[in-house]
């Protein structure tokens, strides 16, 4: 029972964010987080983004112009871009302020100082 109710969440939220308008280049030299601790999963053809400190995980194939939405502005600390195009991961919302463009195939930590609070798809 508990199988099919995570499985359940994980399409919800899935579904949530493929139906959400969706939302990223700046220079630091802190070093960025390590992956998230658990298993990462990220669907080919998504963009994943995670919030280690919530546990929380954000798969979108849309822009997010805003991510308080998904109460996840600025907290954003891991991406992972599985689509076939580049992703940039913006530092204001509505897709403003400095910007780190993520390639397709990239995965990796996100600086503490860059504050993510939109992605944008195809940038």
């Amino acid at each position: 029972m508990r199988r099919i109710i995570n499985a359940c969440a994980a399409l919800g939220l899935l579904t949530l964010a493929a139906a959400t308008p969706a939302a990223a280049n700046s220079v630091a030299t802190q070093t960025p987080h390590a992956a998230p601790s658990a298993t990462l999963e990220c669907p080919p053809g998504w963009f994943c983004a995670w919030a280690q400190d919530s546990g929380r995980r954000l798969a979108t194939q849309v822009s997010i112009p805003d991510l308080r939405v998904h109460d996840m502005d600025n907290q954003v600390d891991y991406l992972w871009n599985r689509t076939s195009v580049t992703w940039c991961a913006h530092q204001g919302i509505s897709y403003t302020g400095p910007v780190m463009r993520v390639s397709p195939g990239w995965k990796g930590g996100v600086l503490p100082q860059e504050g993510i609070s939109s992605l944008m798809r195809a940038c």
